[in-house]
C-alpha cells in the first residue's frame, strides 16, 4: 500500500473517531438533562392548580361586574351584572357603589383562592404520598396581588416532606398568570368617574386615547347601561352597569 492510501486510511479513520465521540456526548448530555424537566416539583403542582382557580374565577368575576355573588345587581342575557354606580332617583346622577373597586376585586378573588386552595393541597399531598413521601402540612393562607395585566399569588404555608430521612421544608408557594383584572377595574373606575360626575362618559374618547381597549354600551329598558369593556390584547372583558340621571316616563 503506498503513502497516499495510507493517508486516506488514516483521514478516515479519525474522521470516524471524531463523528463516534460527538455522538457519543451529544447523547450522554441529553440523558442528564432530561430527567430535570420530568422531575415532580410541589411549587410546580401547587402553581398549576392555583393557576386554573384565578382562571376560573376571573372569569365569572368579569362576566358578573368583577364578583362571585352579585348582590346589588341586574341581569343582562341571563347574566347577573354588579351595578358600579346606581341611583335610583329622577334626575340624580348616580352613586359609586364601590369607591375602593380595586381593593375589593383584590379581596374577591383572594376569598375565592382561599376556598380553592384545599382542594389543591389535597390533590398535591395525595401525588406526594404516592411518591413515597411523608407530608406534614400546616397552617396557611393566600395573598393576592393585582398588577397591570398580572395577578400574584403568594401562599404563606407550612409544608413538610420527609423521604428516604431527607427533610424539605417549603415556607411559600408563589406563583402568578396573566389576566388584566387591574387594567379593566381602572377603567371602570374612570367611567364610573364620569357618569357620576356627568351623567355619561367619554368612552369614544377614552378608547381613541387608550387603543387597546374597546368599549361598549347597552341601554335596558330601565335606562341601566351595561358597560362591556374589553382588554384587547388579552380578549378579556369585563361587564358593569350604572343607573342614573333618570328622566320619568313622558317627559
Amino acid at each position: 500500500m503506498n503513502n497516499k492510501g495510507q493517508i486516506a486510511i488514516f483521514i478516515i479513520v479519525g474522521v470516524l473517531i471524531f463523528v463516534s465521540l460527538t455522538v457519543f456526548f451529544l447523547v450522554r448530555d441529553t440523558e442528564v438533562t432530561l430527567p430535570t424537566g420530568t422531575e415532580f416539583g410541589p411549587e410546580r403542582f401547587m402553581g398549576s392548580c392555583v393557576r386554573q382557580s384565578l382562571r376560573e374565577t376571573t372569569d365569572l368575576m368579569l362576566t358578573q361586574g368583577g364578583f362571585v355573588n352579585p348582590k346589588n345587581a341586574v341581569v343582562s342575557n341571563g347574566t347577573t351584572v354588579t351595578y358600579l354606580c346606581k341611583n335610583i332617583n329622577y334626575y340624580e346622577s348616580c352613586i359609586a357603589q364601590h369607591p375602593a373597586y380595586l381593593s375589593e376585586l383584590q379581596e374577591e378573588l383572594r376569598a375565592q383562592l382561599v376556598n380553592d386552595i384545599p382542594s389543591c393541597l389535597d390533590s398535591l399531598k395525595t401525588e406526594l404520598e404516592r411518591r413515597n413521601y411523608d407530608v406534614q402540612l400546616g397552617e396557611y393562607d393566600a395573598k393576592v396581588t393585582l398588577k397591570p395585566e398580572i395577578v400574584d399569588v403568594s401562599i404563606p404555608i407550612e409544608l413538610t416532606l420527609t423521604k428516604n430521612d431527607v427533610v424539605q421544608r417549603i415556607s411559600q408557594l408563589d406563583t402568578s398568570l396573566r389576566i388584566p383584572l387591574y387594567n379593566l377595574g381602572r377603567v371602570a373606575n374612570e367611567l364610573v368617574s364620569q357618569e357620576a360626575r356627568f351623567c355619561y362618559s367619554e368612552y369614544v374618547g377614552y378608547m381613541l386615547l387608550y387603543p387597546s381597549y374597546d368599549i361598549r354600551v347597552k341601554t335596558l329598558s330601565d335606562t341601566t347601561k351595561v358597560y362591556s369593556v374589553t382588554h384587547l390584547p388579552t380578549d378579556k372583558t369585563l361587564q358593569f352597569a350604572i343607573r342614573g340621571c333618570v328622566i320619568p316616563a313622558g317627559i
